[in-house]
């Protein structure tokens, strides 16, 4: 697997973890994760901001750091190639920094008409429901207007939660989820689906690359 394909697949794999948290939304949660990007409001497409975040469960691993539409169902409610990625928790709770370029259009998503967050959320497949739930933390984003608070903490967060790609060893990056344990198998079914889909896409597009020139 290419370095580019490789990366393609984390994001791929974080916006589906960030997807399953904001699909059921973020319950209240006993820890109180904080994540600053600096400004959240009067933003610029193209624009790259720093994220950082604390508070986290200590050692916390595949803590899923991106930018997503609010309440989102899939992948392709998330900026993919804004550098959505994992990251793992140190024994004080922080994540390193990750920087992302946020896009105020991506896909069929428009963060000028709709909702849209920097999340950062441990994977469900990772982590227990309320392990994910009491580590899941968003900023809502307000693009080319002058805006209000740019840091929050989970308590804030009523149903958002960031997506980022596939986690890495000690590095990676990961995607929350959160919801009853009730729901808890299907979303784990749908987030292997999600995987499993855009692993099986990456693989087959290099095939038919060598069929074609074969």
């Amino acid at each position: 697997m290419t370095p580019r394909i490789s990366t393609l697949f984390r994001a791929v794999a974080a916006a589906a973890a960030l997807g399953l948290v904001m699909l059921v939304g973020a319950p209240a949660a006993t820890a109180a994760p904080s994540l600053d990007m600096g400004s959240s409001s009067g933003l610029k497409d193209g624009q790259k901001v720093t994220v950082k975040a604390s508070g986290f469960a200590p050692n916390l691993k595949n803590i899923a750091v991106g930018q997503c539409k609010e309440v989102q169902k899939g992948p392709s409610d998330c900026n993919l190639k804004g550098g959505a990625t994992f990251r793992n928790a140190d024994a004080n709770g922080a994540i390193a920094d990750v920087t992302i370029t946020l896009a105020e259009k991506f896909g069929s998503i428009d963060c000028a008409k709709e909702t849209c967050v920097v999340a950062a959320a441990p994977l469900p497949t990772s982590s227990p429901a309320d392990v994910v739930a009491a580590n899941t933390v968003s900023v809502k984003l307000t693009f080319g207007a002058a805006a209000s608070e740019n840091t929050q903490t989970s308590d804030d967060t009523s149903a958002t939660t960031p997506a980022p790609t596939v986690p890495e060893s000690d590095d990676a990056n990961a995607l929350p989820k959160t919801g009853g344990t009730d729901s808890l198998p299907v979303l784990l079914m749908g987030a292997g689906v999600l995987l499993m889909g855009g692993l099986g896409v990456l693989l087959v597009l290099p095939r038919r690359r060598h069929g074609i020139s074969a």
